[in-house]
């Protein structure tokens, strides 16, 4: 059998729930939201809907469509204090942002969460043309802390 798995997937408000639930059913994906995001759809938006049922309260979800299923996980991306970005993966409760990153991953863990370093060579500039850049100097010795403390690492975005 095989299962396709994005634990990274920002779904816009402007989809309907069936075609969203059409798009993810034969696989796990996890919602993820950011702490001010007003446009993505959440885990809370749709585990109330008649095609979901919730296995695991505030936490993981199936969805049954037609005659598929898949399965929804409550997933936020939370920003640290040096602009790291982390997957929150499992917590019901928010996760605040702006915590160093080890501090960030302990908190996640002590809420019984997957802590996952997301994107993390890539962070954002800050700057209007160029969106997003490549990290260097001080902030590779805190992602190498990081990573030895952080449940897994994404490899690609």
């Amino acid at each position: 059998m095989e299962i396709l798995a994005d634990l990274h997937a920002h779904c816009y408000r402007g989809w309907k729930p069936e075609s969203f639930f059409e798009k993810i059913t034969g696989g796990v994906v996890g919602l993820a939201t950011y702490p001010s995001s007003k446009d993505l759809f959440t885990y809370e938006d749709l585990v109330n809907d008649s095609n979901v049922t919730e296995l695991q309260k505030g936490r993981f979800a199936r969805v049954h469509f037609g005659d598929s299923v898949g399965y929804i996980v409550n997933v936020q991306e939370v920003p640290t204090a040096e602009d790291f970005h982390l997957l929150c993966v499992g917590v019901r409760e928010r996760i605040a942002p702006g915590d160093s990153l080890v501090a960030t991953i302990r908190k996640i863990q002590s809420e019984g969460g997957l802590a996952i370093i997301n994107h993390p060579y890539v962070q954002p500039t800050g700057h209007p043309l160029i969106r997003y850049g490549l990290i260097k100097g001080d902030k590779e010795k805190i992602l190498d802390e990081g990573a030895r403390q952080a449940d897994a690492i994404e490899v690609f975005n």
